[in-house]
C-alpha cells in the first residue's frame, strides 16, 4: 500500500503557432494525491502446473490546479484570459482524475508443463495470460475515455535441449480499446472564438496476432 503526493505537477498541452503548426508546452496543474495498492501471487497447483497473477489499484485525484481549456469549456471564449472574472473558478480542476491513469489493472496467467515421452531432454508446455485495464481519461477535463481493455494471450511450445519452438497468439480476442490518447488540435473543425477546437491522437491497440518462434541456444 502507498500514498504519493505530487506538488507542482506538470502535464503537457498543445497550441497552434502563428504559422499554423502545433507545438507543445508544459503546464503546471497544481497538486495530485494518489492512494494505491499492489498485490502479486503465484501458486503451484501441481508439480508442473503454476498459476500467477497481480492486481493494482490506483486512486488518483487532482486536489489543486487550474486549466485554461477547462475554463473555456464552462464559460466560453471570455476565459481565453484566465484573469477574466469567474474564469479561474471555472478552470478549477479540483476533484478531477489525472489523464492516462487507470484505477484498476490486473493480470492472471498459467503454465502447464508435461513430458509424455519420459525423455528428460524433451518438454512440452501450454499456457496463457489474461490482462485487464480499466478505462482512463485522455485529458484533465475527464470527458473522453478509453474504455476498459481485456486482452488474452496464448502460447504452446516444446523444449528439446538447445532448441525451442513456440506457437503463440497475442490479443486473440481482438480487443480494440486504445492503449494511449493525446489531447491535440482538430484542424478540420471551425476555429472557436477562444482557441482551436480540440482533437485527439489515439494510439490503437495491436490487432489479434498469431505466430511462431524458433530458438537455438549455443
Amino acid at each position: 500500500m502507498f500514498r504519493n503526493e505530487f506538488d507542482n505537477q506538470v502535464l503537457t498541452n498543445t497550441y497552434t503557432t502563428i504559422t499554423g503548426g502545433v507545438n507543445s508546452y508544459s503546464a503546471n496543474v497544481g497538486k495530485t494525491e494518489i492512494y494505491g495498492l499492489e498485490l502479486e501471487f503465484s501458486k503451484l497447483l501441481a508439480e508442473n502446473w503454476i498459476v500467477y497473477g497481480s492486481y493494482g489499484y490506483l486512486d488518483a485525484e487532482i486536489t489543486e490546479g487550474t486549466d485554461r481549456d477547462q475554463a473555456i469549456l464552462l464559460n466560453g471564449a471570455v476565459c481565453g484570459n484566465l484573469a477574466a472574472p469567474g474564469c479561474a473558478a471555472a478552470g478549477d480542476l479540483s476533484g478531477k482524475e489525472p489523464p492516462l491513469v487507470s484505477k484498476h489493472q490486473a493480470a492472471v496467467g498459467t503454465r502447464f508443463d508435461f513430458n509424455p515421452t519420459q525423455n528428460d531432454d524433451l518438454h512440452f508446455y501450454v499456457g496463457g495470460d489474461l490482462t485487464y485495464r480499466s478505462s482512463f481519461y485522455a485529458q484533465v477535463h475527464n470527458l473522453l475515455e478509453s474504455g476498459d481493455s481485456t486482452k488474452l494471450n496464448l502460447r504452446a511450445g516444446i523444449d528439446m535441449g538447445a532448441f525451442s519452438f513456440q506457437i503463440w497468439g497475442k490479443n486473440v480476442l481482438d480487443e480494440d480499446a486504445p492503449v494511449g490518447m493525446l489531447r491535440y488540435v482538430n484542424f478540420t473543425a471551425p476555429r472557436s472564438p477562444a482557441d482551436r477546437t480540440r482533437g485527439f491522437g489515439i494510439t490503437p491497440s495491436s490487432p489479434s496476432q498469431w505466430g511462431a518462434t524458433a530458438t537455438v541456444r549455443f
